[in-house]
């Protein structure tokens, strides 16, 4: 399986995403999906809902990860074809500078760096200072406006910093873009395979879902949720994790390869925290514990939100949990996952499935 995985994820990470535009991503869940489920639609919004119908009849639950990626979107072309951009999504500029970036031009992919002063006219008080948004630019190699948007490049379009995944060193770790979230659709998908195989029984209705625009709102959770309107919701996502010299151990108490993070406390702003059902939570500590998967708890995995949490946000019928992968290095090109921890969470999810119907949403539950 955990083979299978890394495979899986290393296409994904492979298709550009940016959130609002994550057609390449759906379209190849969309054509896995197909020969499995028992219905696959497509909302207007982008998500993808496949419906997988149980033996017997029972209560439906939704398990989602989000399609959408960070990125960057074109704001305007010079005269001189030097393409000016701002972000989408929690992007951190100082990771991008000198990045070679990819396009998603309406011709295909357009290769660019970002440009950057040279050090040999930068004042050396310049040098550790990340210059403002505005004024970064990016470099395809053209000589006027006109040459840009012959490539297929225009206001809006959107792009990515270009860094494929690979392994860091040893098989288990793996580095890249976009392991937030295309590492929850990879696991979403072997879930989709070994439901239909059969390998995985279950009452009721389970609905696998790739959201979209997660990154910049929440916003397709809560447009499946009302579509589908499921008994309990499940956000399959990544988590910011510690145990780097930079990330104290008081401030994120969770490492790689120590298990799926279950989130006590979804962050929904700064002074926003949505908590999940209890009894979820409950079944969650519960099965890890009787079928040896590390479970790691915090009250809150960084400054950040996950669909669980728009889903309660907005006043749902269902009640949410999020089951997160962690990830080293959120919100960059060079994201660090370990493998092992794909497997404990798909585990971990494959036994909410198991026991679909007979978990309670008792809000006393311990």
């Amino acid at each position: 399986m955990k083979e299978k995985l890394k495979e899986r994820l290393a296409v994904l990470t492979d298709l550009i995403g940016v959130s609002g535009n994550e057609q390449a991503v759906i379209r190849y869940c969309m054509d896995q999906m197909r020969p499995l489920a028992d219905e696959v639609r497509i909302l207007p919004c982008g998500d993808l809902i496949a419906a997988f119908r149980g033996s017997e009849p029972g209560p439906s639950m939704m398990l989602a990860a989000h399609a959408d990626e960070i990125g960057i979107h074109i704001r305007s072309i010079s005269r001189d074809g030097f393409i000016y951009f701002g972000t989408y999504g929690g992007v951190q500029l100082k990771t991008m500078l000198a990045s070679r970036v990819l396009l998603n031009g309406s011709k295909g992919i357009v290769k660019g760096v970002v440009g950057v002063t040279p050090a040999h006219v930068t004042p050396r008080d310049q040098w550790d200072k990340v210059p403002p948004m505005d004024s970064c630019y990016i470099d395809v190699g053209a000589s006027s406006d006109a040459e840009v948007r012959e490539m297929g490049l225009d206001v809006g379009t959107t792009g990515v910093v270009d860094r494929p995944l690979t392994e860091l060193n040893r098989p288990d770790l793996v580095t890249g873009r976009c392991i937030d979230d295309r590492a929850g659709c990879s696991v979403i998908l072997e879930l989709a395979e070994n439901i239909a195989s059969g390998a995985i029984s279950f009452k009721g209705t389970v609905y696998l879902t790739i959201t979209v625009q997660e990154e910049v709102g929440l916003t397709g959770a809560i447009h499946a949720t009302e579509a589908v309107k499921p008994d309990c919701f499940i956000a399959v996502d990544t988590a910011p994790c510690g145990g780097t010299p930079d990330v104290p151990e008081r401030l994120l108490p969770t490492k790689l390869g120590c298990g799926p993070i279950i989130t006590i406390g979804d962050t929904a702003n700064s002074l926003t925290m949505i908590f999940p059902n209890h009894g979820m939570l409950s079944f969650a500590k519960r099965y890890a514990e009787e079928n040896g998967i590390p479970l790691q708890r915090v009250p809150s995995p960084g400054a950040g939100a996950t669909d669980a949490g728009g889903v309660n946000y907005v006043g749902s019928h269902c009640p949410a949990l999020a089951v997160q992968i962690p990830r080293r290095y959120s919100h960059t090109a060079s994201e660090v996952l370990d493998l092992n921890d794909m497997v404990y969470a798909y585990r971990l999810l494959e036994g909410f499935i198991r026991s679909n119907g007979d978990i309670s949403f008792d809000f006393f539950e311990v």
